[in-house]
């Protein structure tokens, strides 16, 4: 009887672990949301220093539930669709330079974004869906020197777009085909006084000490 309490309690006290890190999860993701919207605001209206408070208590990167619960048919279809690309620069020739998972338009699945281009100049986002078994490509924008970043609620992703002493921050949308940009702002920097915007989509691009690129397919094994 000892021994089947003893196991019960185990097994209650690994439920209760288990709750309590899917709504620590929960609430981590709610909070960022509600900073991010007040980061997004504020610096709109030019208020950087407000901005920044509410930055810093951002996690570094999204926690993107999403991403978890890919099913094995489409970590097979968005994989294929990194394979098209050499990941190493070749003069004049395109090359994968980066690639995210989030849900940019809220519909609970997870979208593939994927970064090509020659050289930082003519990078270009490419969105990708898994409908009917296959990874679609259902947009894509130009997005030289821009990094990004989750948005509330999946609706949309922030691009961060810093070059030659400026940056500009705006939401991308996606709507029947094609993605939208909402600007939130821009200003002149000095170097070093780069807004710190936290919240970042996880990259999947790895480096060794010899800066030769690979990639990490952990999320999509």
């Amino acid at each position: 009887m000892k021994k089947w309490t003893r196991i019960l309690f185990a097994l209650c006290m690994v439920w209760t672990i288990a709750l309590t890190t899917v709504s620590a999860g929960a609430a981590s993701q709610a909070s960022d949301g509600k900073n991010m919207e007040k980061v997004l605001q504020l610096y709109k209206n030019g208020q950087i220093k407000k901005a920044t408070k509410y930055s810093k208590k951002m996690n570094k990167y999204a926690k993107e539930k999403c991403v978890d619960k890919m099913s094995t048919g489409m970590k097979k279809a968005y994989r294929k669709v990194l394979q098209k690309w050499p990941l190493n620069m070749d003069a004049g020739k395109k090359y994968l330079w980066d690639y995210y998972l989030t849900d940019i338009d809220n519909d609970q699945k997870t979208d593939l974004l994927v970064v090509v281009g020659s050289c930082e100049a003519d990078a270009k986002l490419y969105v990708y869906q898994y409908k009917k078994k296959k990874a679609v490509k259902t947009a894509s924008k130009w997005c030289a020197h821009t990094s990004f970043y989750a948005y509330p609620n999946h609706k949309g992703a922030i691009a961060f777009n810093g070059h030659m002493g400026a940056e500009a921050i705006s939401v991308w949308t996606l709507k029947k085909g094609k993605i939208k940009e909402e600007a939130m702002g821009s200003r002149e920097v000095g170097d070093g006084d780069w807004f710190n915007l936290r919240c970042a989509l996880k990259t999947y691009v790895k480096y060794d000490d010899d800066y030769n690129r690979s990639l990490d397919y952990s999320k999509l094994s």
